[in-house]
């Protein structure tokens, strides 16, 4: 799991140790920053230096500044061939809409699929290379 954000971590790191017994296994929190280097960096300490078979996010959409970096992000970490990166995306009431998103995701390289009427809901995005 990860996040931006320090005080969200701390709060992640806390519900993670409440409401597991580590049966299956630990759950890391790891600070990622967006953006192209910072991901590079997250990939090499994190990821072993390979990438991602899946990404998740979640009402992660919340400004306009946020689109190019989240795109950096998904393109450094996700695997060319066999990635997917799943977007669960809220409309907020901000100044960025899922069309940004979506336009953005075609002019970094990838394909989507998602609801008709591009509303709230699930996107399944991959490398427009690897369909």
């Amino acid at each position: 799991m990860t996040d931006g954000d320090t005080d969200v971590l701390a709060q992640l790191r806390e519900n993670i140790e409440r409401n597991t017994d580590n049966k299956f296994g630990s759950i890391a929190c790891c600070q990622l920053l967006w953006g192209s280097e910072t991901s590079k960096n997250f990939l090499e300490r994190y990821g072993c230096g390979k990438t991602f078979d899946v990404l998740l996010a979640a009402d992660i959409v919340y400004s306009p500044i946020i689109i190019q970096p989240l795109w950096e992000t998904v393109q450094t970490l996700l695997n060319r061939t066999t990635g997917i990166f799943v977007l669960a995306y809220t409309q907020r009431d901000l100044k960025v809409s899922i069309g940004d998103v979506l336009s953005a995701a075609q002019e970094a390289g990838f394909l989507f699929e998602g609801p008709e009427d591009n509303s709230e809901g699930i996107y399944i995005f991959r490398w427009k290379d690897s369909a």
